[in-house]
């Protein structure tokens, strides 16, 4: 799998941006919504714990999928966000039963991109 990554550091608190993470998952109709578990592998695990830990994803219009990982870690009065938009490469997209049950990675980028600027 492919990924893309964008780090931000937004001046507001845990809540502000609990609620706009929550509003902009809405407007691009993000068909699932999931926390992270990374359980026991030490490996899997982030070095810092983050205070929200999500994966979400959606379907698009024509077809292909996207998906994204998000990551914020809350200070007193900023947050820093870790958005990773998720892809699968060319030759896995052609296998998956076509483009239509596969992520690509460009229209993860896009969504990301608007999340990310609903967070600001």
């Amino acid at each position: 799998m492919k990924t893309d990554e964008l780090e931000l550091t937004i001046p507001r608190t845990l809540n502000d941006v609990r609620g706009a993470l929550q509003q902009s998952l809405q407007r691009v109709r993000a068909k699932s919504i999931e926390t992270l578990d990374f359980g026991s592998d030490p490996l899997a695990a982030p070095t810092e714990a983050a205070d929200i830990q999500l994966v979400v994803s959606g379907q698009g219009l024509v077809g292909g999928a996207w998906g994204i990982q998000i990551f914020v870690v809350a200070d007193d009065a900023e947050c820093d966000v870790l958005l990773i938009a998720l892809g699968d490469d060319a030759f896995t997209r052609i296998v998956k039963s076509g483009l239509r049950y596969s992520y690509s990675l460009s229209k993860s980028i896009q969504i990301r991109n608007t999340i990310a600027a609903h967070l600001h």
